[in-house]
């Protein structure tokens, strides 16, 4: 699993680490973890440092995704959250919740959600908290692509510049990513990103790296 948990302490006193992928997510106080004030499932991650990321519980199928809402730009730690609903039970029943009991706290994730961890998967979510002005950074400071075909272009572009309200969602897979996969550089305050935003499937570039080894496809694309 690559989500994991370590407890210390007893009591109103126990505090925990949170780790994905060997990276700290969170560690403090288990009480500050976790919240629902709002009437969903949030998170206050913090990377282990001083600063909260406020991070919204989300599903889609049998995956949950973890959504930031703020402060992305200010932990150069952040990594895309993306695991089962089995995972994440595990973790919750270490905190001493049931997360049968939660899952109505737990909203679909919406479509916008999805472009959001997408662009965040690109790097650029070092300098901008803003999707539209991501994708605005991304689209303006993109140097090459390793595949110049006019097909690969303008769906980028498409995807880029489209909203995704209309598209629905045909799968989310988890896997190895292939070696096959579309690379795009992008030279932003003289740092160089290497962003892999799809991944080839049947000679085509149309499925969509969300990052956490998961992709997602969309009907028709």
């Amino acid at each position: 699993m690559k989500i994991k948990i370590e407890l210390y302490g007893e009591m109103y006193e126990q505090k925990c680490n949170l780790y994905y992928k060997e990276q700290i997510l969170y560690s403090g106080y288990v009480d500050n973890l976790v919240t629902s004030v709002n009437g969903y499932l949030e998170l206050k991650l913090n990377y282990g440092t001083n600063i909260t990321t406020p991070t919204i519980i989300k599903r889609l199928g049998n995956i949950i995704l973890w959504i930031p809402t703020d402060n992305i730009k200010l932990n150069e730690k952040y990594l895309n959250v993306i695991i089962s609903i089995e995972e994440m039970a595990e973790i919750w029943k270490m905190l001493g919740y049931e997360l049968k009991d939660d899952m109505y706290l737990i909203n679909y994730a919406t479509n916008k959600d999805l472009k959001a961890l997408w662009v965040a998967n690109s790097g650029i979510r070092l300098y901008i908290e803003n999707t539209s002005e991501a994708l605005k950074i991304i689209e303006n400071n993109s140097i090459g692509f390793n595949d110049d075909s006019k097909e690969v272009h303008d769906y980028i572009n498409y995807l880029i510049k489209e909203d995704w309200d209309e598209l629905e969602v045909n799968f989310i897979n988890k896997i190895d990513l292939p070696k096959d996969k579309l690379v795009i550089y992008i030279d932003y305050l003289n740092i160089l990103t290497e962003w892999i935003p799809l991944v080839n499937e049947e000679k085509h570039y149309d499925v969509i790296n969300l990052g956490s080894n998961y992709i997602i496809k969309f009907i028709g694309q």
